[in-house]
This record gives structure tokens, sequence and C-alpha cells, in this order.
């Protein structure tokens, strides 16, 4: 029982400590931080955009966004609007603070910079989905990316598994993580129980 009591501990350390330092993870940006002038300028942009790709302003009925939240909305009259999300003024510059808050915590460590440049590739069709697009003005967006790395499909999928059979993670899957992930740690982990 000791044992399983330590591990469970050292594992939960452990991953508390690899979530901590996930340049995805723990971010300090939201673009709702940004200067109000800079939303602005912004959101005008992104109904800009709109209406352009609508055919002009009296095309796009469904062209807004809130300054405040920084949700957005594109839709036109007679046809679907045709963009890239990633292209445009809004999710552009959301995924923009992302990565720059992550090279940020990188403290100098190249690798990290570089896991950072390839998590977060803006204005590719490789960058992480944006959700700030919403149905109505009022809407509050989901003010999050989601993980595109391989690590993060992995993550994402596992999530999903779990919530849909309605369990949280177990000591078995705690320690499945652990010897997947830190084989070393585990040792060191286990050598003081």
């Amino acid at each position: 029982m000791t044992q399983h009591l330590a591990l469970m501990l050292a594992a939960t350390a452990f991953l508390a400590s690899a979530h901590a330092n996930s340049p995805i993870q723990a971010s300090g940006w939201n673009i709702t931080n940004l200067p109000v002038g800079e939303r602005v300028a912004l959101c005008a942009m992104q109904i800009q955009v709109c209406q352009t790709t609508c055919g002009g302003p009296d095309l796009a009925p469904k062209a807004f966004c809130n300054d405040t939240t920084m949700g957005w909305g594109c839709g036109c009259k007679g046809h679907s609007p045709e963009y890239d999300v990633y292209n445009l003024p809004i999710p552009g510059r959301d995924c923009e603070g992302f990565a720059k808050d992550c090279v940020d915590r990188c403290k100098f460590n190249v690798d990290c910079v570089e896991k950072c440049r390839s998590d977060w590739p803006c204005h590719t069709p490789e960058a992480p989905e944006s959700y700030l697009e919403v149905n109505r003005s009022n809407e509050m967006p989901a003010y999050k990316f989601v993980d595109k790395s391989e690590k993060g499909r992995k993550a994402e999928a596992d999530g999903e598994a779990k919530s849909s059979a309605g369990q949280g993670p177990t000591a078995a899957s705690l320690f499945q993580t652990l010897l997947i992930a830190a084989p070393a740690t585990l040792l060191v982990a286990t050598m003081f129980v």
C-alpha cells in the first residue's frame, strides 16, 4: 500500500511538472488582454475581410466582431464565405500570441523554441484551430486552441475516450503514462519506495 501511494505521488508530481513545462499548456496568453485600440483594429480588419469575401457590406449580413470578447462571425447573403481561417486577422493574431507566449516561457532553450515553432505554425494550414468564431456577437468564444502535434492529438483522443466512458484517469493509466513518458523518473521514484 505504501509503495502504491508513493508511486501515485511520484506520478502526480511528474505529470504536474510535465504539464507546467509543456510549451502548449499553462499559457498566460488571452487575446482579450490586448490593448483596446489593437482589438478594435483587429475587429475592423476581420469585418472588412468578411465583407470583401461576401462581395460587399450589403452581402455580408453576418459580418460582426465583438472587440471586448473578440468573438467574430462571417456569413454571406446567397453563398458561403470562402476563406482560410488561419489567415484571418483575429485567429492569426491569437495564434501569434500563443506562439510568442510559448517562446517566452522557453527561457532561451533552443529545443523548446523549436517545439513552439513546430506546435504553433501560425498563418499556415497546420495552424491550431481557433475557437473565437461564434454565431452571435454577444456569444462568448471558447478561448482555446487545439494542440495539433502528434502528442496533442493522442492526448485529445485519450481524453475523448475517457470522457465518453465517463471515467477519469485511473491509477493504471497514470502508471502506464509514466512507463511510456518517463521510465527514468519512474525508476528513481520507485527506488525511494
